[in-house]
């Protein structure tokens, strides 16, 4: 499917993508809905800031990809309907213009509750990306600094990932990227 026949996608719903094949989106989205991705790839290659607000939420089943040429954030809340469990691809960003991911995770140490209903991550992969962690939004209870949860983190050599002093929990880390603290 090739939605760049228009000049934005605007989502109030839930943005859906099922079956095995690519979605593109060449326009820029306008989304105050959900995102779900249940099978295949979304690709959105304009560069957009995907905005989980209020109730909206992030899904994806395992082995679905979500591709971002831009960033994630949000003040969501509801950590009981936000689960990525498949990948989030972030692409492109550099030092001076970086893709910005949203911690949203009540930070609870490395072990196994941060993992459960606490705005946890399948998979994040940066291709090609520089990618700077930010927490401008309490997502999660009390008013300590979120965490990144995920259950993999690929970050090979032509990528960057600055955790800007926020704690990311993963169970594994794969690649030979750079990881500055």
């Amino acid at each position: 499917m090739n939605w760049g026949y228009v000049s934005a996608l605007n989502n109030a719903g839930t943005l859906r993508h099922t079956g095995a094949g690519t979605s593109t989106v060449l326009v820029p989205l306008n989304s105050s809905g959900s995102i779900d991705v249940q099978g295949g790839t979304l690709d959105f290659q304009a560069d957009i800031t995907a905005a989980f607000d209020d109730s909206t939420r992030l899904s994806s089943t395992e082995g679905s990809n979500l591709v971002l040429r831009g960033s994630l954030s949000g003040n969501t809340t509801n950590k009981q309907v936000f689960s990525p469990n498949g990948i989030t691809s972030f692409v492109g960003g550099t030092e001076s213009s970086p893709r910005q991911l949203e911690a949203m995770g009540q930070d609870l140490g490395p072990n196994g509750a941060g993992y459960y209903q606490n705005f946890a991550y399948g998979v994040v992969s940066l291709e090609s990306a520089y990618l700077q962690l930010v927490d401008f939004s309490n997502n999660a209870a009390g008013g300590e600094p979120e965490a990144l949860y995920l259950d993999t983190l690929s970050v090979p050599a032509v990528s960057t990932l600055h955790l800007k002093g926020i704690h990311v929990y993963a169970r594994v880390i794969q690649g030979g990227g750079t990881i500055l603290g």
